[in-house]
């Protein structure tokens, strides 16, 4: 299949870093105006979302037009974690801009589909391409020279669009169970705060056991050199991948150096069943008062602000982690809001392991989609089953 590199489907000044040295700074970032796209919002799936920061319109007209992006961009990682691409959705603001660490891709629809660009930004293939061209020196970086050079196959545009929509139909889906599991998260934290009206408190220390002494930390390297199914998990969630557990039964992991604290104080709070390894980022936790299920509801309610130390760094030791005060249903509450927390956690698994099954067909069906060694009429039908 005819290659190009991504230069040649690109627009007119349409490959962009972003903005230089004190352009934009921590201070510069306002309450609301225009969305920054940083690291943590190219983990959302296909499209660029999460929680934004942002800069006045003011500051976007003044310094940081030439960075902007809009629908139908690709965004690239340029420092940090190498590999991460998203595009900007139709939906949500019509006017972003890059941070330092991104790069921004307008694609020439004369050329190319930027639906396509972005599923062959996700291939094995590109992200080995990243891998070779790298720049080790300090933070792993490339830059705009090395990814207008970066390839990609380039099939005539109506095979590319068949091929951004048998694949985006994997994603659609992946997208609906996500929403639904987002509803069903909520329907819990509703359920708990009107069982709490006359709870009890007590402190994260008398509810649950902290599990630390089990983690294991692996450095890029290690995991590497360890390559398997396990999810790897830190403070902010999945990292990769190992080879062999160090849990494998229901856990919570609580943010515990780097990602502790959001904007509204709330930490970050992980609910995982199944094997698992564990970093030393994130405490390890299970329920002994209550359900390891509804010990996640609880803590996704509550705030840390003020037991997080360091000023570079943020903590949350496991100290000030066991005197979190919680509160815990009265036992009149508890045994119903236990049931409803049971049944409702077993629909997220469900539709958890679901999205895991429809990512793991994307995945097998993309490189052979690019190579063309498979037909789309033939993809169209293992995703029509999949679905």
């Amino acid at each position: 299949m005819n290659r190009q590199p991504l230069a040649q489907v690109a627009a007119d000044r349409g490959l962009v870093g972003g903005p230089f040295g004190s352009s934009l700074v921590n201070a510069d970032y306002a309450e609301s105006g225009v969305p920054v796209i940083r690291g943590t919002n190219l983990n959302e799936g296909r499209y660029v979302g999460g929680e934004f920061v942002f800069v006045s319109a003011e500051k976007f007209a003044r310094d940081l037009s030439r960075n902007a992006a809009m629908a139908g961009d690709v965004i690239y990682t340029q420092r940090g974690t190498l590999g991460q691409v998203a595009l900007v959705p139709s939906s949500g603001p019509q006017q972003l801009v890059v941070s330092q660490s991104q790069m921004r891709l307008r694609v020439d629809r004369d050329r190319a589909i930027p639906e396509f660009v972005y599923y062959a930004s996700t291939s094995d293939d590109f992200l080995q391409q990243i891998d070779d061209r790298a720049i080790s020196t300090g933070v792993p970086h490339t830059n705009l020279g090395i990814l207008s050079e970066l390839e990609i196959p380039l099939p005539p545009l109506p095979e590319q669009q068949a091929i951004a929509e048998v694949l985006g139909a994997l994603d659609d889906k992946i997208a609906a169970n996500t929403a639904a599991k987002s509803a069903a998260e909520a329907f819990l934290n509703v359920s708990y705060v009107a069982a709490v009206g006359a709870g009890n408190d007590r402190t994260l220390g008398d509810v649950a056991a902290f599990h630390n002494r089990r983690r294991v930390p692996l450095s890029a390297a290690g995991r590497a050199e360890r390559r398997g199914v396990i999810p790897y998990y830190g403070a902010n969630g999945q990292m990769g991948t190992v080879d062999a557990p160090l849990f494998d039964e229901p856990i919570v992991l609580l943010g515990e150096d780097g990602s502790v604290c959001r904007s509204d104080g709330s930490p970050y709070v992980h609910y995982v069943w199944g094997p698992a390894w564990v970093n030393n980022h994130a405490h390890v936790l299970t329920g002994t008062k209550v359900s390891t299920e509804l010990l996640s509801v609880m803590l996704r309610q509550a705030d840390v602000s003020a037991l997080v130390t360091g000023a570079v760094q943020p903590k949350l030791s496991m100290g000030q982690a066991r005197r979190l005060g919680l509160v815990v249903p009265a036992e009149s509450q508890l045994t119903a809001l236990e049931q409803t927390v049971g049944a409702v956690f077993g629909s997220v698994r469900a539709l958890t392991e679901e999205n895991r099954t429809l990512a793991s067909t994307r995945d097998a069906l993309l490189p052979q989609l690019m190579s063309g060694k498979l037909r789309v009429r033939d993809a169209e039908k293992i995703v029509e089953a999949a679905t």
